[in-house]
């Protein structure tokens, strides 16, 4: 569950906890950027400053992504030009308190565009409602090509059949099959301001994929409409969307999906992890003599964008406990255990194990 606070330029993360049974604010997400606008001022006095971004007055839960919207965002010296902010929840560790991972801006930066009044998303597609107050409306359709929202583009301007302020992209939404886009005081034929809801066809979806480990088996991608044809590497059916990550191999591979009666093709950018290594530095097994006393360091060779996790075993068949605070690739130790290293990158994970056994 999310709670935006907008008044004060926050979104919280509320999460159930299920021991104390009760809903809490876990996490609060920021702004990296926010502004200083000048909000009041009395002759002769300094100005009072803060944020008028309205960061939160949009926010969409997307599985393990949040957006928010800051229709007021400034960007440079163009006031309320508005932008999204993209948050990414932690494959392994969950979410967390922070600033934005990645930021969405529309094209053409315009003074007054509210960019970010309204939003929805579904798998690789974003409609942005952008509500001006001084002309027509308008709803931007965002497409990523990646999982995380990093590699964007924006495919489409959408706007009302009027030529005068009609609160066109006041709320949007979308299903895999139409965008809804309200446009809430368009003059029409019903009357004056009677309001107008416009419904339009999406561009070709497909579902946006996590990075994944070279180990994985062959998956089927997701695209709709359905009877398009898969094309890129890894790709072993083009019309099931067979993909294999150890055909592709490692690495950042382009993937698209193309149907029939579609103008634009989906596009989706797949992430292959190799596997880490675990190599350890030294024996495998080590002797101390003086158990709580002695210490002996324990280490696997050095390398890039990995994670560590040690944790211990007291006898074989126990479960392994976790090493507080051991998240480095060496772990100095006086205990006459087994201990176990678990390496971890974007997807992959390997463990290597250490006995460190009493002098005999």
């Amino acid at each position: 569950m999310i709670v935006s606070s907008d008044g004060y330029n926050k979104v919280g993360i509320i999460e159930f906890d299920n021991q104390q049974k009760k809903w809490t604010w876990n996490h609060t997400l920021t702004a990296s950027d926010p502004d200083n606008d000048l909000i009041f001022q009395v002759p002769g006095w300094p100005g009072i400053f803060a944020d008028a971004s309205f960061f939160g007055a949009s926010v969409e839960l997307d599985g393990d992504k949040i957006f928010v919207g800051a229709p007021g965002k400034n960007d440079l010296s163009i006031n309320d030009v508005g932008a999204i902010y993209v948050y990414k929840r932690d494959l392994r560790r969950g979410w967390s308190s922070g600033t934005e991972s990645s930021k969405i801006l529309p094209v053409n930066k315009l003074i007054n565009t509210y960019f970010g009044s309204s939003l929805d998303v579904l798998n690789n597609t974003m409609v942005v409602g952008a509500a001006s107050l001084d002309r027509p409306g308008k709803a931007f359709v965002v497409q990523t090509q990646d999982y995380f929202w990093k590699n964007t583009i924006q495919l489409l301007e959408l706007s009302g059949d009027t030529f005068v302020t009609d609160y066109f992209g006041y709320e949007v939404s979308l299903d895999k099959d139409n965008f809804f886009i309200t446009s809430p005081i368009e003059t029409n034929k019903s009357g004056a301001n009677a309001g107008t809801v416009y419904v339009t066809i999406p561009p070709p979806l497909v579902k946006l994929e996590p990075p994944i480990c070279i180990t994985e088996t062959a998956y089927n991608l997701f695209g709709y409409p359905f009877q398009g044809s898969w094309t890129g590497p890894g790709i072993t059916d083009a019309l099931k969307g067979t993909f294999s990550p150890q055909l592709a191999g490692a690495g950042i591979h382009r993937i698209s999906y193309k149907t029939p009666n579609c103008l634009y093709e989906g596009n989706l950018q797949i992430e292959v992890s190799a596997l880490p290594l675990a190599t350890p530095e030294g024996n495998l097994q080590t002797v101390i003599c003086d158990v709580g006393k002695t210490a002996t360091l324990l280490s696997v060779v050095d390398q890039a964008n990995v994670q560590y996790k040690w944790s211990f075993q007291e006898k074989v068949g126990d479960n392994f406990v976790l090493a507080s605070n051991e998240t480095t690739r060496q772990r100095n130790t006086n205990q006459a255990v087994r201990h176990r290293v678990d390496i971890f990158n974007a997807s992959c994970s390997v463990f290597t194990i250490f006995t460190v056994e009493k002098e005999k």
